[in-house]
């Protein structure tokens, strides 16, 4: 969403049983500490509702336009009042559905979007409700990093300036991408990603940083489309759970039987709302548990319950190689499946001779601790960022980003031009349309030329 909206911006019998499985997630969030992560039903869509430690509460995407009024009966039953937070990850339909009538109907605090506009009267219909509600906007861009209270926080890690351009979906390929961290327990959440905006985190994180995007759960890039969770980037990831958001008999074919499969020789579990309905993961910070609307516990794909939900348990080794691997290593995870043996406990891998991998373990089969930089709860590493708080009662004020502007760069919503934040043409911008760009490259990314005035 380009910057004019950066200026303000679920027979009774059913019924029963879901509101018994569903109602003590509803009611003690909260006081136990815990945070849940409710990937809900939406068809062939996307909406996940965040709910921190701390009782704030974030929607990312909105569903289908066919699924908005179940989809606003559960926040209702979920979330009291308006939401503290909702992101757009992409402007496309399946995303922003209920867009709309959820900002009426339920309210937020605070809107975030990536930052380009779409040309369909559903984006447009959002954006005038964002206007008309006085609802603050503010860009999702790498970098930024939310704290949603109770312990929690939320970074952006895509998309990241310039923008992909000549994609498959150039929509798609900008996605919000985020990692969600609560004490050792991590999601990543990867919106509708396409193979350039994973290659992104790869150089960028991975490779550049020097960081782990290693991740608890993964809800699956664009409801598993055989475009996008490539082998290696789920090589990073290293999910447990793996959750489709996806619609049953959707004439995609989604999920795609290519991104089951690299899901699952990941070693990964897997979750899909057309069979399982509502996918709840809770945390407390240590462990995680899956709750589903659908059959309770999966049959086929069991809760999860993990002391370390970073990391699989036991080791592997390959029948012809002389020495054996952590189970979530990843050069283990390399070992094909034909030549892959696995010891349920280290006794058992030393007892075959083998020796312990130098890439991952000690001498004594002990695992070695990360090297590299620092890393921040979850194993992401720390790094200067955009921060935010939904903790205070005020509007959130991001640096750049509010009444008084100091530095960076101002547009007015209307105008095809910008200027530096020191002109006085730009200071003369009436507040109500400002926007702000914290550098040239966000401006010009805006679609904007530079002001003659004063040359920015």
């Amino acid at each position: 969403m380009k910057t004019r909206i950066l200026s303000r911006i679920f027979p009774a019998f059913v019924a029963l049983l879901f509101l018994l499985a569903f109602a003590p997630l509803a009611l003690a969030a909260e006081a136990a500490g815990q945070m849940f992560v409710h990937v809900l039903d939406v068809g062939q869509g996307d909406a996940i509702l965040i709910r921190s430690p701390a009782g704030k509460s974030v929607l990312i995407d909105a569903g289908t336009p066919e699924s908005t009024q179940s989809l606003l009966k559960r926040l209702n039953e979920l979330v009291k009042g308006p939401l503290d937070m909702i992101i757009m990850s992409h402007p496309h339909a399946d995303h922003i559905g209920g867009m709309t009538e959820v900002l009426r109907k339920k309210g937020a605090k605070l809107f975030l979007d990536p930052g380009f506009d779409h040309a369909s009267k559903m984006y447009a219909d959002m954006v005038s409700a964002i206007e008309e509600l006085a609802i603050p906007v503010r860009l999702g861009q790498a970098g930024r990093k939310i704290d949603i209270g109770g312990g929690a926080s939320l970074e952006i890690i895509s998309p990241a300036l310039p923008f992909f351009k000549n994609t498959r979906s150039d929509a798609n390929a900008n996605s919000i991408v985020s990692i969600l961290t609560y004490g050792k327990t991590s999601f990543f959440l990867a919106a509708d990603s396409e193979a350039e905006t994973e290659q992104g985190i790869l150089k960028r994180i991975v490779k550049e940083q020097g960081r782990s995007i290693k991740s608890t759960v993964y809800k699956v890039a664009h409801h598993g489309s055989r475009h996008a969770s490539s082998e290696e980037i789920l090589a990073e990831i290293q999910p447990e759970i793996s959750v489709f958001s996806c619609g049953a008999g959707n004439r995609y074919g989604h999920p795609t039987p290519e991104a089951i499969s690299r899901v699952m020789k990941a070693g990964s579990k897997v979750y899909r709302t057309d069979e399982n309905g509502e996918v709840t993961i809770v945390s407390d910070g240590k462990k995680v548990k899956v709750q589903t609307e659908r059959g309770g516990e999966s049959k086929t794909m069991p809760v999860v319950e993990s002391d370390d939900p970073n990391a699989a348990k036991g080791f592997v080794a390959s029948s012809k190689g002389k020495t054996f691997h952590a189970a979530s290593c990843k050069n283990g995870k390399k070992i094909a499946p034909g030549n892959r043996v696995k010891y349920a406990t280290l006794e058992e891998a030393m007892a075959t001779g083998k020796h312990p991998a130098k890439c991952c373990l000690k001498d004594n089969g002990q695992p070695k601790e990360e090297g590299g930089m620092k890393a921040a709860p979850g194993g992401h590493a720390a790094q200067a960022s955009d921060s935010m708080s939904l903790n205070s009662d005020s509007e959130p004020q991001l640096p750049g980003e509010g009444a008084s502007i100091s530095g960076g760069y101002v547009a007015s919503k209307n105008s095809k031009k910008f200027h530096s934040a020191s002109c006085k043409n730009g200071q003369k911008i009436k507040e109500s349309n400002r926007v702000v760009f914290k550098t040239r490259d966000e401006a010009v990314a805006s679609g904007r030329t530079p002001a003659g005035d004063c040359k920015p």
